[in-house]
């Protein structure tokens, strides 16, 4: 990827660099829609017992609990399902939870169902940088921000110079967007499949990326609320070091779980219902 803004020529002129010229540079990374819309078309052919389990994580104590605390809580949710699919019962799930929340318009959303996005060689938006140029683009989208002293706090040379941005790059504009939120309103971190990026080319641009966005629950100088789910239908290793054993939940299939209850209009119904009580 190539970044090439329009730079002020002379020596003495100052570079103010507004919401609009990011929009510009990083708004092809918000497909955010196209993916939760894919995933939820393609649910159907996953296994029916799977989607069962999944659907009634949105019951389970620990889950109802970081969606609705007041303060800035990590979720990390795994299962003992296959990996080696695109998308999973959880893609599908963690799609129709942010579709339904962002019905309401009241909450920051930010998604990345990374299944979709691992092919290095045909997707310039593939892989952890990926994702947070994409997180960033969908900030853009829902937010206005002050850019007046962004130039003094985050190293934007990059963008500048239209040179490729580095993982840090990136996750020091990404946390710069956070910590300009106010006390009163919600982030929600959506991070689905994980697993796809726990390998050798991508985990050290994981570590990176993930590390940031867990930060943002822990930092001081952030205001607003800030939730974090990150979901793999598998078990995770580097992933899972960034999270606290009570910030963690076990997908497993429970011997009474009924087909009949599949209903992805009731799983909305819940969330939103479980949302308005908060």
């Amino acid at each position: 990827m190539s970044l090439t803004p329009n730079v002020p020529s002379g020596p003495n002129t100052e570079w103010h660099k507004k919401q609009e010229d990011l929009w510009t540079a990083l708004g092809g990374f918000s497909f955010e829609e196209q993916d939760m819309k894919y995933t939820i078309e393609k649910q159907e052919r996953l296994p029916s017992h799977e989607r069962a389990m999944t659907e009634q994580l949105v019951n389970t104590p620990r889950f109802r609990e970081w969606m609705v605390s007041p303060m800035s809580r990590q979720l990390l949710i795994q299962g003992n399902l296959t990996g080696d699919r695109q998308i999973s019962t959880l893609s599908v799930f963690c799609s129709t939870f942010t579709s339904t929340i962002r019905q309401g318009l009241k909450y920051i959303t930010l998604v990345h169902i990374c299944g979709l996005h691992t092919d290095l060689n045909r997707d310039v938006d593939a892989g952890p940088r990926g994702m947070i140029m994409s997180f960033i683009a969908q900030l853009l989208w829902q937010w206005d921000f002050d850019t007046t002293f962004l130039f003094e706090n985050v190293d934007l040379s990059w963008f500048e110079y239209g040179w490729d941005p580095s993982t840090k790059n990136l996750c020091d504009l990404l946390i710069w967007m956070i910590r300009q939120l106010p006390s009163s309103q919600t982030a929600f971190f959506v991070v689905d499949g994980i697993h796809h990026y726990e390998k050798d080319v991508y985990v050290i641009a994981l570590m990176e990326s993930i590390a940031s966005i867990l930060e943002t629950t822990l930092d001081e100088r952030v205001n607003a609320t800030v939730k974090v789910l990150v979901t793999s239908p598998c078990r995770v290793v580097e992933t899972r070091e960034g999270f606290p054993d009570d910030a963690i939940l076990l997908l497993i299939e429970s011997p009474g779980t009924s087909l009949d209850i599949i209903s992805s209009r009731r799983l909305e119904h819940q969330i939103a219902r479980t949302l308005e009580t908060s």
